[in-house]
């Protein structure tokens, strides 16, 4: 649902922007640190899409490139804040 989605996005794009802020406080490279751990991340959020059984290919690519717009938007609007 739409409103799930957003809701998620929002709720991650927070935890990105704590993410962040906690790179650039305590780390010497706070820009490559935070684009690492927000990769390793993403390729993680995407584990469940893949391995949950009984789920259509439309359903997965759609979920997947769902996971993969937002970190696109996100992930570089804050890196370049950096």
């Amino acid at each position: 649902p739409l409103l799930g989605f957003t809701q998620l996005a929002f709720v991650f794009s927070v935890v990105g922007v704590a993410l962040a802020a906690a790179f650039r406080r305590w780390s010497g490279r706070p820009a490559r640190m935070f684009v690492r751990t927000t990769a390793a991340l993403v390729a993680v959020s995407l584990l469940p899409d893949l391995l949950v059984p009984d789920v259509d290919a439309v359903t997965r690519v759609t979920l997947i490139v769902s996971h993969i717009a937002v970190a696109a938007i996100v992930i570089p609007g804050l890196r370049s804040r950096l």
